[in-house]
């Protein structure tokens, strides 16, 4: 996890796959497993928004200036 600010969160839609996104202020971008609070991946992204696709297999995030 970061020290800065969330500037988004995702849920994943689907009950099956309890996962959760998170993107930082400092542009961390980490996917957690929303019951145990463990991170399981993070990376660089940059995202201000972020969205999950209905089956929750894909997320997508959005940057300043038009980057998705």
């Amino acid at each position: 996890m970061s020290a800065h600010m969330v500037a988004a969160l995702a849920f994943n839609p689907n009950p099956n796959i309890g996962l959760l996104a998170a993107s930082y202020l400092d542009g961390k971008l980490v996917r957690l497993n929303s019951f145990s609070d463990q991170e399981l991946e993070s990376f660089r992204a940059g995202c201000q928004t972020l969205a999950a696709s209905s089956d929750g297999r894909l997320l997508a995030g959005g940057a300043g200036g038009g980057i998705i």
